[in-house]
């Protein structure tokens, strides 16, 4: 197989996207990791990302698509989409690097963080000895060596039970308006529970009954780490549930 045909295949339908891309560097502008100045260097920025792999196709770059110096490159990509906005051709950068990283290997913590949400409901069981290893320094070391998790960043701690549960096992209001399936993000079903509760009494408020239906996680972390089967496996349950 060919270098065209390998990243026509890695591509599919996104390829068009890399060969319409005219270089105008409007998307370095709006890109967060483009503007981190102490280690600005063109192959960071969400056009040098976009160019590299041009420079793939037209076989002006040996360097393999799935070696780890190419996916440090794609991976400064986080998927936050303001480059979408400013693109003059259109082009769909953030489907277009989710390609590309599925093309590397799925190593560790990528394979934590495309799976994210079965160590968060983990964590949420036990999490008396969860939040005890997130606030000590040997837990945080073990975070930064395990999943690329700095140490000194802020980790929020677990709530012991989730919304999830909440909600399926009060008795909520009737609904004069209807029911509403609720879909509850990470965060507030294993975190930030107090502030989903809320959310679910304004709602009920409003003539609303709420219910959580069987659900997963939302798959932007397997999507942002190039599990792209995984992302496609999450949104067929929710949606089927």
């Amino acid at each position: 197989m060919g270098k065209k045909d390998m990243l026509e295949e890695i591509l599919g339908d996104y390829l068009n996207d890399v060969l319409k891309c005219v270089r105008c560097g409007f998307c370095n502008s709006v890109c967060p990791t483009s503007n981190a100045s102490f280690s600005y260097k063109d192959s960071k920025t969400s056009r040098g990302r976009i160019v590299l792999l041009q420079a793939k196709y037209n076989g002006v770059l040996q360097m393999p698509i799935e070696s780890d110096e190419f996916q440090e490159l794609m991976d400064m990509c986080f998927g936050c989409r303001r480059c979408l906005e400013v693109c003059p051709a259109s082009v769909r950068i953030p489907q277009v690097i989710w390609r590309a990283k599925s093309a590397g290997p799925m190593r560790l913590n990528k394979l934590l963080f495309a799976n994210y949400g079965k160590f968060e409901k983990l964590g949420a069981t036990f999490s008396s000895l969860s939040n005890l290893l997130v606030k000590s320094g040997f837990g945080r070391s073990i975070l930064e060596a395990v999943a690329g998790i700095e140490r000194r960043a802020p980790f929020p701690t677990f709530h012991g039970s989730s919304l999830e549960k909440y909600i399926r096992e009060r008795q909520g209001s009737a609904g004069s308006r209807g029911r509403l399936a609720y879909f509850i993000d990470v965060f507030t079903n294993y975190h930030d529970v107090e502030l989903g509760k809320k959310t679910v009494t304004l709602l009920e408020e409003m003539g609303y009954s709420v219910e959580a239906p069987r659900q997963r996680e939302a798959g932007t972390l397997a999507l942002e780490c190039g599990a792209l089967d995984n992302a496609i496996k999450i949104a067929r349950f929710n949606v089927d549930s």
